[in-house]
């Protein structure tokens, strides 16, 4: 996941940030995840209202790269990779 990407979603949800997550068919290569116990719709929540309420703007989304986003689920916690 991009790190961008990873620190905007933190900042909209209740969500950590893990910078060296590796997951099921990553083959020991790691990249940045974002830790959650919110459902992805929570998550797409949180991005709308950031958009309806301002503190989410076009520039914040401009060279975001959003092709592979995936999701992880790690037992009570969910991991939303790249």
């Amino acid at each position: 996941m991009d790190n961008k990407l990873a620190e905007l979603l933190s900042s909209l949800s209740d969500s950590d940030i893990r910078e060296d997550y590796s997951g099921r068919n990553m083959y020991s290569k790691t990249t940045t995840a974002l830790v959650t116990d919110t459902p992805l719709v929570g998550l797409l929540r949180a991005v709308l209202e950031g958009v309806q309420d301002g503190s989410l703007t076009q520039e914040d989304m401009e060279d975001i790269d959003i092709e592979g986003l995936r999701t992880d689920n790690m037992g009570r916690d969910s991991m939303v990779i790249y």
